[in-house]
């Protein structure tokens, strides 16, 4: 069985507070053999554990790439549960430091309130039945809870985005449960598999449980279709 590989963008990230990562399965989803849920940790943040993305036959593929702090030079370690109980696992180093300390808003309250702006959007032309990439954009500030504000040098109170629910036509997609690891304003590339024309529905929960949603309609042609149009 192919074990789940992940990987980062280059080896020494050019911002530690905003290093971007790829989870990508090396197999794809189906009813009889899926990934159900996947584990994030980074060895030497304050919270080595980042965070879960749980999974369905839906989903297509089992891969999201998002972005992280990182406060320190550390391991990256991923590990994959599949729907028969095995778990698989990948490892790689990551040079880069300060991300979860790093400077907090000038204004708290101004970023509360600009909080919440959800932009959901597919990244291709859907065809029914194939894995399609989208993406997910939330505006949050995501605070640690572990960086001074420069203009009252207190400590900016923790406040971040815990956990995101994907669905198309009402089915489960992908869910994430995570944590402060995750950057300033979320962002999220997974992939789901439209049956049909429908709407993909995104809820959103912080930890002061503000619900932010967002969606977009997606027109599903199949495969004799696009292949009548060329």
């Amino acid at each position: 069985m192919a074990m789940p590989s992940s990987s980062l963008m280059r080896p020494r990230a050019a911002d530690a507070a905003v290093v971007p990562i790829a989870i990508n399965a090396q197999f794809p989803q189906t009813s009889t053999r899926y990934i159900k849920k996947v584990y994030l940790f980074i060895d030497e943040n304050p919270e080595p554990y980042a965070g879960s993305f749980e999974f369905t036959p839906e989903s297509g593929l089992a891969s999201i790439e998002t972005r992280v702090r990182v406060e320190d030079y550390t391991f990256m370690r991923v590990v994959a549960e599949t729907n028969d109980g095995k778990l698989y696992s990948t490892i790689r180093f990551v040079k880069a430091s300060g991300g979860c300390s790093a400077p907090a808003d000038k204004d708290e309250d101004a970023a509360e309130s600009a909080a919440g702006q959800v932009r959901l959007q597919a990244e291709g032309q859907a065809i029914d039945g194939k894995p399609e990439l989208a993406q997910l954009i939330v505006r949050h500030s995501n605070r640690t809870g572990m960086a001074i504000n420069q203009v009252t040098r207190n400590y900016a109170t923790a406040y971040f985005i815990r956990k995101v629910e994907i669905t198309y036509a009402g089915k489960p997609v992908m869910t994430a449960n995570v944590n402060f690891s995750i950057s300033e304003n979320p962002n999220f590339c997974f992939y789901f598999v439209p049956n049909g024309s429908a709407q993909l529905k995104a809820h959103v929960e912080d930890t002061k449980n503000k619900q932010f949603e967002g969606a977009v309609a997606i027109n599903v042609q199949s495969s004799a279709q696009i292949s009548a149009m060329k």
